[in-house]
């Protein structure tokens, strides 16, 4: 049998002879199509999710998963296969689950959603899969019996260990089926009483009942018919990490029901035909046990809080721009702020060597928790992120809202890595956040251009007055150009930004008061500030 080895940003079609594909992949991603009809099969295997709008000719634009997998696609269809005979196999995006879940947004994961839309938009139903861990993965795909055999390249017994799918149900606590369509219903029903008689599968056929027990129970795996999606609200923000069966004749979705389905459910989320369901549903118990291991207690926040709180946390982002002076301000106001508190994302001037050492400095005097910004961290409430020396700090709106960290290895920016311009450029396209922005004590003129621009685009922004200055640069500069909506003295920022925040939550609470968030003065009574 003829033998094919893979590397990535190659992909291979068995079109004249049967074949063994073989690869390795670690953080990459690797998927498997077959066509049962032809007893034909391809193989892609790509290191980076996206490739950019426009890339330098000597770019393999196959190294990317959105390129790879749909040419993969297109191959195996000049070749004469029909899409109700296809299926998909995903390995890889290993290092999934290092460190907390929620901040683990890194390529493997990455990766891993962009295999899981293209999918989910071109059709193959997901028959098999093998996610993230610790360790890569040494992969074999027969063309010809459609098999896929992989070994991990890490002797830990413990991850090879295998389950089989009724010990897999067994620790499922909660399977939650939303189906309208009565031929569907009765399969699923059929299903689960001879394949698993001993799940637990609750049915419903209203969105709101099956919202409204889900907010409750928070079961592990859903089961919902496709066409139910596209005339009913968006769900809770919980749902975005759980395993989603989407059910239908076709077992395909078209980029626009993908977009929606995905705001609802998450990254999470595999397609099916009725044929495919009973692989489907066996690579989705794979997922919720053998490789995501999902806490829910871990999503909570650390103090209770009411749920208009949270919502305007969740709706508030402050950037904060300091150089020569600012350490001293910065503790100063770490000092004064109290949870609850949106994100935090800092830009201070310093030498990398002096960098742990002042995280460690504002630990010990600060009301909230100090970290060093990571690439892919989510940005959580009442958490202070400071960029770290010699990179720039880039800021990212997922299509959830959620905001993610990039560092970038990106050349300075007036003179600086990292630049405080640098990161309030990138917020330019944060939507429906309260965005507050802070220039404070600092030598040159970094930030003073960045603020203007988040002004305009209707952010807060606070200038440190050169009183309390210790260097009135950075500050200076804004104040030239007109970016600042309002100048105050050090002592007074902490009271002010509070004072901010109440206001944005009473008018969450009030939709129908004046909200004019570009006054310099926010309607704040001057006596309470």
């Amino acid at each position: 049998m003829k033998q094919i080895q893979l590397t990535s940003g190659e992909f291979y079609c068995s079109l004249n002879e049967p074949t063994i594909i073989s690869t390795l992949v670690g953080v990459c991603v690797c998927v498997c199509i077959w066509d049962k009809r032809l007893k034909k099969g391809g193989m892609c295997h790509f290191r980076l999710p996206r490739a950019p709008r426009f890339t330098d000719s000597s770019v393999n634009r196959n190294d990317f998963g959105n390129i790879s997998i749909r040419n993969l696609l297109k191959k195996m269809k000049y070749a004469g296969s029909s899409l109700s005979d296809l299926s998909s196999w995903v390995l890889g995006g290993g290092h999934l689950n290092e460190g907390d879940f929620i901040q683990s947004q890194k390529i493997g994961l990455r990766n891993l959603a962009v295999t899981f839309e293209m999918l989910a938009q071109l059709g193959p139903p997901i028959v098999g899969i093998s996610l993230g861990g610790f360790v890569g993965r040494q992969i074999r795909f027969n063309t010809l019996k459609g098999t896929v055999d992989y070994r991990l390249i890490q002797s830990d017994l413990s991850s090879i260990r295998k389950k089989n799918t009724n010990q897999l149900i067994n620790s499922v606590s909660l399977i939650y089926v939303l189906v309208n369509n009565s031929f569907l219903e009765k399969f699923i029903v059929h299903f689960f009483k001879n394949q698993y008689p001993f799940a637990h599968v609750n049915y419903f056929n209203k969105m709101d009942d099956f919202l409204s027990n889900a907010s409750n129970d928070k079961p592990c795996i859903y089961i919902v018919e496709q066409e139910i999606f596209e005339t009913n609200a968006f769900s809770p923000s919980y749902l975005n990490i759980t395993p989603t069966i989407l059910l239908s004749k076709e077992g395909q979705c078209s980029l626009k029901q993908y977009s929606e389905i995905r705001k609802k459910v998450g990254m999470y989320i595999f397609t099916s035909n009725i044929s495919a369901f009973p692989l489907v549903l066996e690579s989705v118990f794979n997922v919720n046990n053998k490789n995501f291991n999902l806490n829910y207690s871990s999503l909570n926040f650390q103090t209770k809080k009411t749920k208009d709180t949270q919502k305007s946390e969740n709706n508030g982002l402050i950037l904060i721009g300091s150089s020569t002076g600012g350490i001293e301000a910065l503790e100063y106001i770490f000092n004064e702020i109290k949870d609850p508190m949106p994100p935090i994302c800092v830009v201070q001037h310093i030498p990398i060597k002096y960098y742990k050492n002042m995280i460690e400095r504002f630990n010990q005097t600060s009301n909230i928790k100090v970290v060093e910004a990571l690439d892919g961290q989510v940005l959580f409430p009442s958490t202070i992120y400071i960029a770290p020396s010699e990179k720039q700090l880039k800021l990212n709106q997922l299509e959830n809202e959620s905001i993610i960290i990039e560092i970038i290895d990106a050349p300075p920016m007036n003179g600086f890595a990292p630049s405080v311009d640098f990161m309030f450029n990138s917020a330019l396209k944060i939507k429906n956040r309260l965005l507050i922005c802070f220039l404070l004590s600092g030598m040159g003129n970094d930030g003073a251009q960045g603020l203007k621009k988040l002004k305009e685009r209707g952010a807060i922004t606070l200038i440190q007055d050169e009183k309390s200055s210790v260097v009135f640069g950075m500050a200076r500069e804004a104040k030239k150009i007109g970016a600042e909506c309002k100048t105050l003295p050090l002592s007074r920022i902490s009271a002010y930004l509070h004072e901010i925040l109440k206001l944005h939550l009473y008018k969450m609470q009030n939709s129908s008061v004046e909200y004019r968030k570009n006054d310099a003065h926010m309607e704040i009574s001057k006596e309470r500030i």
